[in-house]
């Protein structure tokens, strides 16, 4: 009875999985090059379309000069607009299956039930999925640039695990490009990251004393650099002499308005489950946030923290934040669920319910199309 009941279970989250990401698939046929796409489509000093990876360079040179740092994403942006709109889309949901997945391995959670769990949290608690996960400039900057941005933190994370990754020789040659990306991708989760790998590195030294390993140092000022890459590049100055400036008051008043916006509607969803699963995981479970989880608060709250400098705040900016809420809650349900097997009865219907959410959103999303 049992070993029939876990098959049932098994082919319904299979089944799940599946028709999830089909219907993410058919979303992304369905949303054509949009908006910034247009531009991006082009060779950005000369405004002719893109014929080749030497276009992409040359713009991305004239992009970091008069219009802003971020040109990994964009560079990447515009290779996957080069390959065309069947490929891009492809590309785009290899990667939003990859996010997940490094969730999941994050978080220890290793069976199709969690990455289910994951995939519709990312979905269902996205504050602009159109935007974040659909329109090509959006699914780079975000759904791409997170993925890496976890895999940079995770050499670290793994540092505060009994069970750290054993050492590979040849970390310290590609960690410092890990880094750079990880830097030069966005301007808040890139340096928020950056942070929390020094305060790991600095931790581990000073309270366990484990010196720091070469590839640690090389990765920190990696992401350091790419960093200061995307925050002093001659295009934000350039740009930013275009606006008009504001009074003092009216600025403060602006930017207190827009993080309270982001903090009580675009991230609500998502710290609302991540309280409710904390508040079980303490109180229940008797459990307190570990390292490894006290630095992914860190790591939000430095992000978010960050925006409060932005002229701007998107609903969209918050979906590095709101992955990193994600792997937070799902690294606590994995424990919670082996301390107390029953409670895998509703975070299966709570699944469900987002599961739902999810395929709703992208079929709203697809009737404006």
């Amino acid at each position: 009875m049992e070993k029939n009941r876990r098959a049932f279970t098994g082919c319904v989250v299979w089944a799940g999985i599946i028709l999830l990401y089909l219907a993410a698939f058919r979303l992304h046929l369905n949303t054509p090059f949009m908006m910034d796409d247009i531009w991006y489509g082009t060779n950005l000093a000369t405004g002719q379309p893109l014929q080749g990876l030497m276009d992409v360079l040359q713009g991305q040179f004239w992009h970091f000069m008069n219009w802003g740092g971020r040109c990994v994403t964009h560079a990447i942006l515009q290779l996957t607009i080069l390959s065309g709109e069947l490929a891009a889309d492809l590309m785009n949901l290899t990667m939003t299956v990859l996010l997940s997945l490094v969730v999941c391995k994050m978080a220890d959670a290793r069976r199709p039930e969690w990455f289910l769990t994951c995939s519709v949290m990312i979905f269902a608690c996205n504050a602009n999925m159109r935007m974040s996960m659909f329109w090509q400039a959006g699914v780079v900057n975000y759904v791409y640039s997170t993925v890496w941005i976890l895999l940079f933190l995770g050499q670290y994370l793994d540092l505060l695990r009994e069970n750290g990754r054993k050492e590979s020789r040849g970390r310290s040659l590609w960690m410092p490009v890990l880094g750079l990306m990880t830097g030069w991708s966005n301007e808040n989760m890139g340096p928020a990251v950056m942070v929390a790998a020094a305060g790991i590195t600095l931790y581990l030294w000073k309270q366990k004393h484990q010196r720091p390993k070469c590839w640690m140092i090389e990765g920190i000022v990696g992401s350091f650099l790419g960093s200061l890459l995307v925050i002093l590049a001659p295009g934000n100055f350039s740009r930013a002499s275009t606006i008009e400036s504001s009074g003092l008051g009216e600025v403060l008043y602006r930017q207190f308005q827009s993080m309270l916006t982001a903090t009580a509607s675009y991230l609500f969803p998502v710290l609302a489950i991540t309280l409710v699963v904390w508040f079980v995981y303490r109180v229940y479970c008797r459990e307190r946030l570990d390292a490894s989880q006290l630095s992914l608060v860190i790591v939000a709250v430095l992000a978010h923290g960050a925006m409060a400098i932005s002229p701007h705040y998107p609903d969209r900016a918050t979906f590095g934040i709101m992955v990193v809420c994600v792997l937070l809650t799902l690294s606590m349900l994995v424990k919670i669920r082996r301390k107390f097997s029953k409670t895998g009865v509703w975070i299966g219907l709570t699944a469900l319910a987002l599961w739902l959410r999810s395929i709703y959103l992208m079929f709203e999303i697809s009737l404006s199309f």
